[in-house]
């Protein structure tokens, strides 16, 4: 029994050594493999932090010209909202003068019927002297 079990012992033991030499092998390249892996994260950290200082840049300079731009709107706002209340005013004083304009041609109309009724009665008070003077004409002759 002695040498019979040592027999399954061995192709056992030469089991075990091969399967703890073949995790041992996985082990090292999957170490290696993450090592590498590793060593690249510095390398993309930096590349990465680049790129955010970058963007960064790129969205600063991007703020300063909405800035601007939000300045310039506003500034164009305001300048609207004057031409806006000039233009009132100017429609406004402009409707004024055309009822001071529509008052004087009213007025107007009533003088010139005052001076065509007027002139109708000197014509009237004419045509009465002149036939009166020519009366007084015949008479006379």
């Amino acid at each position: 029994m002695g040498f019979a079990g040592g027999h399954r012992i061995v192709p056992g033991l030469a089991g075990l050594l091969y399967a703890g030499y073949t995790s041992r092998t996985q082990l090292s390249s999957d170490l290696a493999a993450a090592s590498g892996r590793s060593d690249c994260w510095p390398r993309n950290s930096t590349q990465t932090n680049a790129r955010v200082a970058d963007l960064r840049g790129q969205l600063d300079v991007t703020s300063q010209k909405l800035g601007l731009t939000q300045e310039e709107l506003a500034r164009a706002r305001t300048l609207a909202q004057q031409i806006q209340q000039q233009q009132k005013q100017s429609d406004s004083q402009f409707g004024e003068q055309i009822g001071q304009v529509k008052q004087a041609t009213q007025d107007s109309q009533q003088k010139i019927g005052q001076v065509t009724a007027d002139l109708g009665g000197a014509k009237t008070d004419i045509a009465a002297t002149r036939k009166d003077l020519e009366d007084t004409k015949e008479q006379a002759d």
